[in-house]
């Protein structure tokens, strides 16, 4: 069963180990169920993002206002934040639907890829900003899953297959092939020329306990042992 956090405030916290802090370039991958146009609204798929004004943040969510049940990733920057936003009524509701973004590190939005179900998105882009001024580290934050560690942006839904790559050069194939089926353990076999796999977490097993984690731990089935807590 995939992790749902309908209940309120759910979130699944790894930490701000070495291998999740300042990952730029990065790619995240996901699956979603969204199940509530309106509390999903901004609901985090991914972020590293305690509260919702955190220097260094950055967040692959849900929405932005307007563009309702859309597909964003932002990143902040010392003068403003970065932002790409996917056009209103991207992803349907009570629906298993892939989502990817890209990063390559840069403060332009162009420099954000983000993908639906294996085709990259159409872009809302007067909704899109670029940022400026410096990039500012996520080194205190950390790696959350549904909503952010001080649970104020939680998505009304379910995620499953979670995984993050230090690298922005994923090939289409490879994004089309994660994209093609939410067969447990498909990010193990997406190995990008730079930057490896960070963190895996199916969320579809919970042991009592995994190292590290204690009760109620999300496994990470990478090498890297970010294991979280629910």
């Amino acid at each position: 069963m995939p992790l749902d956090f309908n209940p309120l405030n759910a979130v699944v916290n790894c930490g701000s180990a070495a291998t999740l802090t300042d990952q730029e370039p990065l790619t995240i991958s996901c699956w979603v169920k969204t199940t509530n146009p309106g509390s999903s609204n901004l609901g985090m798929f991914t972020c590293k993002q305690n509260t919702n004004g955190a220097a260094g943040r950055w967040s692959f969510r849900v929405g932005e206002n307007v563009e309702v049940n859309s597909v964003a990733f932002e990143k902040n920057f010392s003068g403003a934040t970065m932002l790409r936003v996917s056009t209103a009524n991207s992803i349907p509701l009570d629906t298993w639907t892939h989502v990817l973004a890209l990063w390559n590190g840069g403060s332009n939005a162009t420099a954000v890829q983000l993908y639906i179900n294996g085709v990259e998105a159409v872009y809302a882009n007067a909704d899109s900003a670029n940022g400026s001024g410096t990039k500012t580290s996520d080194s205190l934050l950390p790696f959350c899953v549904g909503n952010n560690s001080a649970l104020g942006r939680d998505l009304v839904g379910f995620v499953s297959e979670v995984a993050l790559w230090g690298s922005a050069l994923l090939t289409i194939d490879q994004i089309k092939l994660l994209a093609s089926s939410r067969v447990k353990g498909m990010p193990l076999q997406i190995v990008p020329p730079t930057g490896g796999l960070r963190v895996y977490l199916p969320l579809d097993d919970f042991p009592l306990a995994a190292a590290g984690t204690g009760i109620g731990a999300a496994r990470d089935r990478s090498s890297n042992g970010n294991h979280g807590t629910i």
